[in-house]
């Protein structure tokens, strides 16, 4: 409870700072945006979504060829490629990026974080002056970040199997969540979790009992991780289907978790599932799960549909209230766009209600999410279209966008706002 006590302190200093600046001067806070295509991670103002920056992720410059085995290729997200007797380490392609996929923000310490699914590696920047300041190589794609700001404790997911745009296939092959300490300033590798299952893509931590939680997009099955311990307690996300986290079912297709204490939520895209035992296809409907946090009993489930596909969440620190990025179908026709629901209990009843959904074929597969500190805004991010969009959290009226990629590949991917109030030069 202690722990908990420090973070909702944080949380409301933070927030008092944010209305306290706003009223000196105009400017918002830092929104950052990963641009995965370009290796780059745009930094704009949340209030008018006019750029400030533009930080350029190298953060591996590794020439794989002089590797000279398959662990330290690997590793350094390079290829081992075999041909009869002979084999060497090689770039995955000839201009091999390092692709920024997520970045979270650390207001507490001054930081922010992001990882690189090829180049394997997470970046340490300082959140006033945008420097890095340290990186380290956890390997074999990472996907998503989970803070622990008290702590100084950084846990990676890893990236579950994709078809990629130019055709190649990528997926991490581990099933590690890696736990980095930045407790001495610089990132260092202070423990590993071997899971049951693989992917294990979906990751959160939770603030008040410290504890870890993930899933498998592959196995549908949860994790809970007591990081002191070491224990492991795992949950299917359907037990009438997945009895098993070993084996890849491919279901549900779990994404992204969000935690708010007592609950745990996690996004399913669901979508088109083969069934190898019946040789039937069902259509899956998009959903978002609703967890107890203890036991990871569900509560409640929100059906989107079949080709919805919501893809990151986020939790409004003001209401009872979780926004989720539709990314939408264009081969069924099923727009893009954002949603917001409303969770808690009245009563011995829990519920998971619809407030609103915006929908448009003019967005982009929507990406990234994130919500304002103060609950007015919402953020999104256009994966096929390079925007970030900013709406009205109460009411999904869209406000404005703005395009981040002035040419070349798209893929906009996560976000994370700091809560600090950008000051005036």
């Amino acid at each position: 409870m202690k722990h908990y006590l420090c973070y909702i302190f944080l949380v409301l200093l933070f927030i008092s700072c944010d209305n306290d600046s706003h009223d000196n001067h105009t400017h918002g806070h830092k929104l950052f945006v990963t641009l995965q295509d370009s290796d780059g991670v745009a930094i704009i103002d949340s209030d008018n979504l006019n750029f400030l920056e533009i930080i350029n992720i190298n953060l591996s410059d590794i020439d794989c060829s002089t590797l000279e085995n398959q662990m330290d290729c690997e590793m350094a997200g390079c290829m081992w490629h075999t041909m009869g007797d002979t084999a060497h380490c090689m770039n995955m392609n000839m201009n091999m990026t390092e692709t920024p996929h997520d970045v979270v923000v650390d207001d507490a310490n001054g930081y922010w974080f992001t990882s690189t699914i090829m180049a394997g590696y997470i970046g340490m920047y300082s959140l006033e002056s945008n420097q890095l300041i340290s990186s380290y190589l956890v390997g074999d794609q990472p996907a998503l970040l989970a803070l622990d700001s008290l702590n100084k404790k950084l846990y990676v997911s890893r990236m579950m199997s994709m078809s990629m745009d130019d055709g190649m296939d990528m997926g991490s092959t581990t099933n590690i969540i890696h736990e980095l300490s930045y407790a001495s300033d610089i990132l260092e590798s202070s423990n590993e979790f071997n899971l049951q299952f693989s992917a294990p893509h979906a990751i959160g931590f939770d603030n008040i009992y410290g504890n870890i939680y993930t899933a498998s997009n592959t196995s549908d099955y949860m994790a809970k991780i007591e990081p002191l311990s070491g224990a492991i307690d795992y949950v299917s996300l359907d037990s009438s289907y997945s009895q098993n986290p070993t084996i890849e079912l491919n279901r549900l297709k779990p994404l992204k978790i969000a935690i708010r204490y007592p609950y745990v939520f996690i996004s399913c895209s669901g979508g088109e599932w083969y069934d190898s035992n019946t040789g039937n296809t069902e259509m899956i409907p998009g959903q978002v799960q609703m967890r107890h946090i203890d036991d990871m009993s569900l509560l409640k489930i929100f059906e989107f549909s079949t080709f919805s596909h919501p893809w990151h969440i986020h939790l409004s620190l003001i209401e009872d209230k979780i926004f989720v990025a539709l990314s939408g179908d264009q081969a069924s026709d099923t727009d893009s766009g954002v949603a917001c629901l409303e969770y808690g209990q009245y009563a011995n009843e829990y519920f998971l209600n619809n407030v609103w959904q915006k929908s448009s074929d003019s967005y982009g597969t929507m990406h990234g999410i994130v919500v304002s500190s103060n609950g007015e805004y919402v953020y999104a991010s256009g994966r096929t279209d390079g925007n970030i969009y900013k709406f009205d959290a109460s009411t999904g009226d869209e406000i404005g966008f703005t395009n981040l990629v002035s040419s070349g590949g798209v893929r906009t991917g996560g976000i994370a706002l700091s809560h600090q109030a950008i000051h005036e030069e």
